[in-house]
C-alpha cells in the first residue's frame, strides 16, 4: 500500500494556534512560491470541525475568504467562538503565514454556522 501525499506537515501546537509546513502538493499552478485555494480551505474547515466538536450540531454554511496570497512558509490556524449558543454558533478560523522577518500575516479565514440537529 503505498503513502498519500500529504498537503502539510503538522508542526505541533502552540498556545492558540496549531501550526503546519505546506508541501509540494500545494504549490499554485501561479507561482511556485504560494499555494492554491484548496489546501488552506480544507486546513480552515479541519479546524472549524475539530474545534469543541458536539455530536448534536453539524454546520450548515462554512464561508473561505482567501485575504492575499497563501505561501508556502509556515502556516498557523486558530479558531475562536464568535456567536455562542445552544442552538446556533458562528466559528471562526484564520490561517495566517510566517513573514520574512518572523511575523504572521493573516491570508485565509472561515466562518462557520454550527446549528443544533437534534
Amino acid at each position: 500500500m503505498s503513502a498519500q501525499p500529504a498537503y502539510f506537515i503538522p508542526l505541533g501546537h502552540d498556545g492558540d494556534f496549531d501550526h503546519f509546513e505546506p508541501t509540494e502538493h500545494t504549490v499554485s499552478v501561479w507561482g511556485a512560491d504560494l499555494q492554491h485555494g484548496g489546501p488552506p480551505t480544507g486546513l480552515l474547515t479541519r479546524a472549524l470541525l475539530r474545534h469543541e466538536p458536539d455530536a448534536s450540531h453539524s454546520f450548515t454554511r462554512i464561508a473561505i475568504d482567501i485575504l492575499g496570497p497563501v505561501g508556502m512558509t509556515e502556516n498557523r490556524v486558530s479558531t475562536t467562538v464568535l456567536r455562542p449558543g445552544r442552538q446556533i454558533s458562528l466559528l471562526a478560523s484564520e490561517l495566517s503565514v510566517k513573514q520574512p522577518d518572523g511575523s504572521y500575516r493573516v491570508a485565509a479565514r472561515a466562518t462557520g454556522w454550527r446549528l443544533a440537529t437534534a
